[in-house]
């Protein structure tokens, strides 16, 4: 992620908007521990961001839309995440 957005991140992560990362590749999973410099994963986990996992990015939605719609917080929110997104 640039830089320039990490401000964004920062402010919505702290207002308790859960943001969730995907991979835009047809398989395989976002990446946790591979890069650490501002705006990669693990600067990014740090920031309190939820990684998908496995999941692609429609179902990823569609995962976070029913866990909003149910009004579930943002730990039960990353709790899933990491429930669905990493069986493999």
């Amino acid at each position: 992620m640039p830089e320039s957005y990490l401000d964004a991140v920062d402010e919505a992560v702290s207002r308790g908007i859960p943001l969730v990362m995907t991979t835009r590749t047809c398989g395989g999973r976002t990446g946790r521990t591979t890069y650490a410099y501002p705006g990669a994963e693990i600067d990014l986990e740090r920031r309190g961001v939820i990684f998908a996992g496995m999941l692609q990015p429609l179902k990823a939605r569609i995962l976070l839309g029913v866990l909003l719609g149910l009004g579930e917080s943002g730990q039960t929110i990353a709790e899933q995440f990491e429930r669905r997104g990493y069986l493999l």
